[in-house]
Parts: C-alpha cells; structure tokens; sequence
C-alpha cells in the first residue's frame, strides 16, 4: 500500500537523534494513516461515523467541506475496496504537525495515473494525524489530455486536445466576502520559461463561479465566446500547441473575483497581482494526439437509433488496443422540453457492456413526439490515464420509428443537394418539401425556442490544401431577432453579415442581404448541435428569387455541425 520512498521527505540535522527518531515515527503514522483509512472501504461502503476522526475540521478538498465530502465517500459504490499507492510524504514538519502526502488512488485492480496531493495535520486532542485534502477553494479540473470521435458513424476522425476549468461551488470558503471566482489565468511553464499562456472567464449566460476557457480567436460577442473546458491541440491562437505539454513541466492556475476583461477579444487579461489563490501542478506524462477510440456494437448503434424511454438501454463496446473503459455518458431529451443526463463509472476497466434501466428515463415523457439521445463511451490508455471517447447520436421518431420513414428513399438522413465549384450553387436543387422529407428521415426537428438560440455559435475548420484555418459564428442577439455571421481566417475577419432571424413551428429563419444578393436559410434541429439546412439565394442563376416555402426546387438541403460557445 505504501510505496516509493522520497528522499527530500524530510532534512534532519546531522546529529539529532531525537529529531530523526520523531520524524520516521511521524512518517510512519501518516502512511498508516492512508492504510487505515482504505481499510474502511473494504467489501463495502463504511458510514460517516467510521469516517469522520479521518478528516481535519478545516477539510476542504476540491470546494467541498469535511460534511460534503463524506457524504460523497459514504455513497459512491465505485469506492469500495479502493486503496492506495505510491504514498510519498514531504514538507514534513513534526513540530507543526503538518506534512504534504502525493498519491495515487487505486480502483479494484486499476491504478488512477492521475496522481492527488493533500495536506495532513496533526490533531493534539485525538493524538493522531488527519487528512486536510487540497484545501482548494474551486473544484479545479487540472489540465488533462482527451481525444473524442464526436460521432462514431460519421467516417471522420475525431480531435484531440486538453480539459481544464473551475467551479466555484462555495464562494464564502474564499476569503473574499462571498465573491465568486470570475477569471483565472493558466501558465504551462519548462522551469522558468513560461510555454504558454490562456485565460478563462464566465460567460454571461452561466451561473457565478463556472469559468470555462476563453477562445481569443473569435472577435464578435467576445462576452459569449467561451469553450467549456475544451481547447484544442493546435497552432492557432484559439489552440494550444502539444509541443508545449511536456511530462515534468510545471502549471499555474490563478484564481481572480475580477471578471475577465475582453476589451480586446484578442487579448484578453485580468488584473494582474490581484489573485486570490494560486494553485501549482505537474504535468505527469505527455500527451497523445492519436485517437484509440472505443466502438459501439452494431447492436448498441441499432438500440440508440431505436430508443423508447419505457424500455432498458444496453449499451456494448469493444476497446482499441491499449486502452480500458473508464466510463460511460448518456444524455436524453424530449420534444417537450424533459432531459435526463447520466454517467456511469461503476466498472471495472475490463468492462465492455452496461446496462441502463428504464427506471433511469422516468422523466422524459413517453407521449413526445421526438427524442433526441447522445451516447459517449470513455475508454483511457491503461498506462497514461489520457482519454479517449467516442460519441454516438440519435434523433428518435416516436410515432413512427427510427427515420419516421421518407416518401422518396433517396433522401435520407444526411442528404445534401452538393456543390457546383465552378459556378459556385449548388449542383441540383431542392425543394423545401424535399427538405422537410430529410428532416423527417433524421427522426423529425427537435423543438427550438428564442431562448435555447440565443448567444453565441460557430464551428472552425482547416483547408486541407492551404492549412488555413476558418472560423464560423453566428452570433443571435438578445432582442429585436437581429444577429451577426462572422468569418475569420487565420484569425484575420474575412466578412461580417447582419441577419434577422425567427423561429416558428420549430423552424428557426435566417434572412440577409450581401449588396444586391438576398439569402434565407431555414434550419432544423436534427442532431445534438446539427442542423439540416434549407437555403435560397436570389443570385443563384438557377433559382428564383426569394418566395414562399411552396415546394418548388430552388434550394439547396445540407448539413451544418456547430457548438453554442
């Protein structure tokens, strides 16, 4: 259970018998601390009372109090028989009772890569040392290193790239008079060289305290335009470069109350010598930009497509070689507004099958005309813990079956009209009526309101021939139905379009004018964050004018793929 010894644990001065003597009788409780305390998950969950002389009164691990976090201890399943290894003790300092232990938490036979670093202090009442925990003031997600097929039966690979952010749940344990954690800065450094730098902030429409990374590259609604924890390998300024993530280089994040100033949405920055914490962490391996992704059954991908909310969701993969399943992601929702969102880690690494029951779908309502299902499995490199996950998605026609069926077989789910690149339209039209059948072969739209629009969109692409990179938002104002399409190249603006924009019978419609040229776009929601797009444009020699939504052919069906930022 104890394991490498650490020969900076702690310095005595040559000749102190006494001091030497205390000091390995110090070293030896707190690694019988660890062992004791994993005795207590074996063959089941203890209570909060077999607990509780474990943890210091000040406890505070990842934002959660000593009460929270027993709670958590005393009802995850995936902690019994957990246990520990490679406990390492520093900073040790018997006179103050207080030390630094780093570990690795063992799950069944599966060793956490991830390693934890917690304080311990000694308690003069109990005569015995605690656990103190991180003693961080955020439930701070530390650089770690994923790669996702964002739909595992589309043909295309997926991306690479890092998770990082915070979470203040609890801003009265900051020692700022109750403000929240707004803005925070992450620097990756080889010693003193700084590698890298970029910042994180909380969106306008996000709850105090949930501050996501900062994508610098888009210059339109910059309050809008965050990332969630997800930044991208790459060289653009929106993406962090895997050259800079080094096995041993050091990472700063720094905490700040100020909100993240984006005067300049290419620069942004917070007010430097104000932070509140700054916590310190370790790169522990380097990163892999090649995909081992898991793959669903057939079985599984036809019980997606065939979801009904009454029945057991069995859920089956095989693994890439190298890898263990780690966990398993599942996010429903209705045409009527009723979602549900589950993740289950409660398996071994061998495991390659759950099963999901009914009971868990109580919420969504079994009279919806639509369901709209998201299924992600997570495997991770049995060595370096890096993840890789793939994503399998499904909008379900409950009234008439997976694809509701198609009056012309031709236009399936995914259908698109295709591109003329000489004369630049499409090379055949379409009509709406046509548009409407692919929209029903992809299970029917799902419902869009104002509110669910609103805010900031866009995707981003590489030009294969040029190594350009493109990015696309489309940005939908509060008030007024007006908004803004933004196209960057390299991080250079390229165009900017004012449109206005409705939504009706869950249809959302954009019109616009560039010079003499009028364009209206329609679009469906036929996927999580896709939309199957009906489009007209009057400078099209082959179309008409702009008119009603009558069934003629004059447009042009695809596909668009793109994230509210």
């Amino acid at each position: 259970m104890v394991g490498d010894d650490n020969d900076d644990a702690f310095v005595i001065a040559q000749g102190d018998e006494s001091s030497y003597t205390e000091a390995v009788s110090d070293t030896q409780a707190i690694a019988n601390l660890f062992g004791n305390f994993a005795a207590e998950f074996v063959g089941g969950l203890p209570s909060s009372t077999d607990l509780e002389n474990f943890l210091a009164t000040d406890f505070l691990q990842n934002d959660n109090s000593r009460g929270e976090f027993l709670t958590e201890l005393t009802t995850d399943p995936t902690l019994i028989d957990l246990s520990f290894a490679g406990v390492s003790i520093s900073g040790l300092n018997s006179t103050a009772g207080t030390a630094t232990v780093t570990f690795n938490v063992v799950f069944g036979s599966v060793i956490d890569p991830q390693s934890e670093t917690w304080l311990v202090a000694y308690n003069d009442t109990l005569s015995a040392w605690q656990l103190r925990g991180d003693q961080r003031i955020v439930d701070l997600e530390t650089i770690s290193y994923h790669c996702n097929d964002n739909d595992g039966n589309d043909g295309f690979v997926g991306d690479c790239g890092i998770n990082t952010r915070f979470w203040d749940e609890n801003s009265e344990n900051n020692g700022t008079s109750g403000l929240a954690i707004s803005s925070g800065s992450i620097t990756i450094k080889d010693g003193d060289l700084i590698k890298d730098v970029f910042y994180l902030g909380t969106p306008a429409d996000a709850a105090p305290g949930d501050v996501q990374i900062y994508n610098e590259s888009n210059n339109v609604n910059a309050n809008d335009n965050f990332s969630g924890d997800w930044r991208a390998f790459g060289t653009a300024v929106n993406e962090i470069n895997i050259s800079n993530l080094v096995a041993g280089y050091t990472v700063e994040y720094r905490l700040y109350t100020q909100a993240l100033d984006v005067s300049n949405p290419a620069a942004p920055s917070v007010a430097t010598g104000t932070e509140v914490a700054t916590y310190t962490s370790t790169l522990a391996f380097d990163p892999s930009d090649v995909g081992l992704y898991p793959t669903a059954t057939q079985a599984t991908q036809d019980a997606i497509n065939a979801f009904t909310p009454g029945s057991n969701l069995t859920i089956a993969w095989t693994l890439a070689a190298g890898t263990i399943s780690d966990e398993v992601m599942i996010q429903v929702s209705d045409s009527l507004g009723n979602d549900v969102e589950i993740w289950d880690n409660s398996f071994s690494g061998n495991t390659t099958s759950i099963t999901v029951a009914s009971t868990e779908f109580t919420s969504l309502d079994a009279g919806a005309e639509s369901y709209n299902l998201l299924v992600r499995i997570y495997a991770a490199d049995a060595i370096t813990g890096q993840n890789h996950s793939t994503d399998y998605h499904a909008i379900i026609n409950a009234s008439s079956g997976t694809g509701g069926g198609v009056t012309n077989p031709d236009l399936v789910c995914g259908y698109e009209s295709g591109w003329d690149d000489i004369n630049e339209e499409p090379s055949s039209f379409n009509s709406y009526t046509e548009f409407e059948e692919v929209v029903t072969a992809c299970g029917g739209a799902m419902a869009i309101t104002d509110s669910s629009i609103i805010g900031t969109w866009g995707d981003a692409w590489t030009d294969s021939s040029t190594g350009s990179v493109y990015v696309e938002t489309i940005v939908f104002d509060a008030t007024g139905g007006t908004g803004t399409f933004t196209e960057t190249e390299d991080g250079v603006l390229t165009e900017t379009v004012p449109f206005t924009w409705s939504v009706t019978n869950n249809r959302l419609t954009l019109t616009a004018s560039i010079q003499s040229v009028s364009i209206m776009e329609v679009w469906a929601l036929t996927g999580v964050n896709s939309f199957t797009v009906y489009s007209e444009d009057s400078n099209w020699s082959s179309s008409p004018d702009l008119s009603t939504l009558d069934g003629t052919a004059e447009g042009e069906i695809w596909t668009n793929t793109t994230v509210k930022q």
